[in-house]
């Protein structure tokens, strides 16, 4: 299946509607620049002034969503996100953006709909698989959640996250050798996972390998200090 490109649903430009998309895209290279920067406030101006000068363009509408849902408001990032894919059904982006703030409030069957939709448009997107997976996961559907990691893992070689979340996915099914091996990968790819760490040393800990848990949790902390699941874990392990 065709690739979907991410906002390509614009509708035609009518002068006596006074619409200018020229002007529009001003507004949105600048929000753009403010939702890197993290000022989300004055990105939701500048995308809601392009959306107010060019309401038919779907990507004005998922930039706002993604701005929206940065800042967690849920709610309003589902309805940008869904205003997106009625001007552009074909937007396979605005649905896993939509899904992923389903899975933020825990509707995880709607979040899996989403992410298939987005699979359907794009099989080669292994975001949509991965965070089908996690929606997966939150409901404890180990299998499916597996073969969705696979899926992106294989899609991807080199992303840590799918490799961490299978590995999430094997430690909560016991089985911490695989687990292991996953967080292993994933530490290859991205060695300032802190996370990927101290998941390891859980496996490890759970294995009866304290000394290599307390060597991971250790690391994890280095990485970062205020990851306070490492820190309870090598508490435990030390007796103190």
């Amino acid at each position: 299946m065709k690739k979907v490109k991410h906002g390509a649903g614009i509708k035609g430009f009518n002068e006596k509607d006074g619409l200018d998309p020229d002007v529009s895209l001003v507004y949105v290279n600048r929000g753009k620049a403010y939702l890197e920067q993290g000022q989300y406030d004055m990105a939701l101006r500048d995308f809601g002034e392009a959306i107010r000068l060019y309401p038919g363009n779907s990507l004005n509408y998922c930039l706002r969503g993604e701005t929206h849902l940065k800042k967690g408001q849920h709610d309003m990032a589902i309805r940008d996100f869904g205003e997106a894919i009625r001007l552009d059904p074909t937007d396979s982006v605005a649905y896993v953006n939509r899904g992923k703030a389903y899975l933020e409030q825990e509707k995880n069957d709607m979040a899996i709909k989403d992410f298939a939709s987005a699979i359907e448009l794009d099989p080669d997107a292994p975001v949509a698989y991965d965070n089908r997976g996690e929606a997966y996961l939150k409901q404890e559907k180990y299998d499916m959640a597996i073969m969705d990691f696979a899926e992106a893992v294989g899609l991807a070689p080199g992303v840590a996250l799918a490799c961490v979340n299978r590995g999430e996915t094997h430690l909560e099914q016991g089985q911490y050798e695989n687990a292991i091996t996953d967080f292993t990968e994933a530490i290859g790819f991205a060695p300032d996972d802190a996370l990927a760490y101290a998941n390891r040393g859980r496996a490890y800990r759970r294995l009866g390998q304290n000394d290599l848990a307390s060597k991971d949790f250790e690391q994890a902390l280095i990485l970062r200090p205020g990851l306070d699941m490492a820190r309870e874990e090598l508490r435990e392990i030390r007796g103190n």
